[in-house]
């Protein structure tokens, strides 16, 4: 069994030495570590180089892009380049639990029907100060999953559930090598590479969520995380899922999925209610993967002048 971890980076010297510290101090080390650097210019490369030296780590291979290529592309590079048989994601400004990898991959050899599994998290500041956002009490993992979950379970995430945001950071999911392969030769890099991968496990019946936090995220100007889907209007977000339609081609039989996010988004943008209502009761791919209230939410947009 080779543990893998995939690392991309880019001007990430402020935070970067004490995400190495924490992946360098696991309970069980990983056999490789890929990191991908997206032509930084403030010295984060350099600094690798000389960790992995100073700490003489066989296995830790750092890759520089002579041009940026984006963080979804870095990260499509970084993934592509591990062998092996689990493949941890990695930002470079958080912190591992010494524990991570040790807990994860108990889960995943009990759980082999498992693609990627998803953990949860707590927050830091710039500091390394605990943070607490405040949650509506109806979800889990800080909002990212509606629905209540209790802490330490492990969960089966189905497709209507990640498509609708995805459920955790790419920083907290570990990804299997048949996973891995499949994005590696197919990825489009139309969206971004953690949400990708899980749509994928999860439409292969193959996504979980453990909830149990493994890692310190880091909130910082530099950073984003999916906590503000509500602030996002009703196109924009349908938009965004016509995007996962276009990226799920490559993977197989999505025509009828993809078809049906283009017929919702063109009928949001234009104001089409016919269209809207011939959706709610007469598309099979709509029922499947919309919520009776954002089914209804789309018919009221549309009547919205």
């Amino acid at each position: 069994m080779k543990v893998s971890v995939a690392m991309a980076t880019y001007n990430g010297m402020k935070y970067i030495e004490k995400q190495l510290d924490s992946i360098r101090n696991q309970y069980i080390m990983p056999d490789e570590v890929i990191i991908c650097d997206d032509a930084s210019t403030d010295g984060t490369a350099d600094f690798i180089n000389e960790y992995i030296e100073k700490y003489s780590l066989f296995g830790w291979k750092l890759f520089k892009n002579e041009e940026n290529l984006g963080f979804k592309k870095n990260f499509l590079k970084a993934i592509s380049l591990t062998q092996g048989d689990y493949v941890f994601l990695c930002d470079q400004d958080d912190i591992w639990k010494t524990e991570k990898i040790e807990k994860v991959l108990s889960v995943m050899e009990e759980n082999k029907d498992i693609l990627s599994l998803c953990s949860s998290f707590d927050f830091i500041d710039e500091n390394d100060n605990p943070l607490e956002l405040l949650n509506d009490g109806n979800s889990f993992n800080h909002g990212l999953i509606e629905e209540k979950n209790v802490k330490g379970k492990l969960s089966k995430i189905s497709f209507k559930t990640v498509l609708h945001s995805n459920i955790a950071p790419g920083c907290a999911t570990v990804i299997r090598k048949e996973l891995k392969e499949k994005f590696s030769e197919n990825s489009r890099s139309l969206i971004a590479h953690d949400w990708e991968l899980n749509l994928i496990a999860a439409s292969e019946n193959g996504l979980y969520f453990l909830n149990e936090s493994l890692i310190l995220y880091r909130i910082h100007s530099s950073n984003t995380l999916g906590l503000d889907s509500a602030s996002r209007d009703r196109l924009g977000i349908a938009r965004e899922k016509l995007e996962a339609g276009d990226a799920l081609l490559a993977y197989g039989d999505f025509d009828a999925f993809y078809t049906m996010q283009k017929k919702r988004e063109e009928a949001l943008k234009n104001k089409k209610i016919l269209s809207a209502l011939g959706l709610f009761f007469g598309n099979l791919q709509y029922f499947k993967n919309y919520s009776l209230k954002e089914r209804m939410g789309d018919i009221l947009f549309t009547l919205k002048k």
